[in-house]
């Protein structure tokens, strides 16, 4: 649970305020064993994007124009929020 806020407070400097949870995702990781992500849908009210520590640069992306996406449960919940838009 530790990453969790340090993720959030180092990525995003943009204020944000919860709108919807999406669900979690249990994944077998080779480094970190289980991991289980957690997603909210999000409403960006203010602020800057700027990449943490672990990131050279961080950016946002129309969702039909999405980057390569390595992990299992971002996929998933990228679905999510598709269906529910219909897109």
């Amino acid at each position: 649970m530790k990453r969790i806020p340090e993720e959030l407070v180092s990525s995003y400097e943009s204020r944000i305020a919860k709108e919807e949870f999406l669900g979690y995702f249990f994944q077998n990781s080779s480094i970190y064993q289980r991991v289980i992500t957690f997603g909210f849908l999000m409403k960006i009210i203010g602020g800057n994007l700027k990449p943490g520590d672990d990131a050279l640069d961080a950016q946002y992306f129309p969702i039909n124009k999405l980057p390569e996406i390595p992990f299992i449960s971002h996929n998933k919940f990228i679905t999510i929020i598709k269906k529910k838009f219909d897109l």
